[in-house]
């Protein structure tokens, strides 16, 4: 099975410093995975956070992604069109 990125949508925040947007994405109109979040860089750029929770590492707070992809190339095509749709709809 071809997993297809068939829609994607972006909750705007407003004051949110370096989080530009949530994202909820649908693969092959049957599966909908929330949690992802558009963010801007130091430099300006914008990228992908993945699904991720918060646990307790002693005192320090971390964080584990949820959701992530096994190919680092696949996971830079998606991150490319995540990032272009929020591109053509600016």
């Amino acid at each position: 099975m071809k997993t297809k990125i068939t829609d994607v949508r972006f909750f705007k925040v407003k004051n949110g410093g370096s989080l530009v947007a949530n994202i909820n994405v649908c693969f092959n109109g049957e599966l909908v995975v929330t949690g992802f979040k558009l963010c801007k860089g130091k430099k300006g750029g914008l990228w992908v956070a993945f699904p991720s929770e918060a646990y307790k590492s002693g005192r320090e707070t971390k964080y584990a992604d949820r959701a992530y992809f096994l190919d680092k190339d696949i996971k830079d095509e998606f991150t490319e069109n995540i990032i272009k749709a929020w591109e053509e709809n600016q």
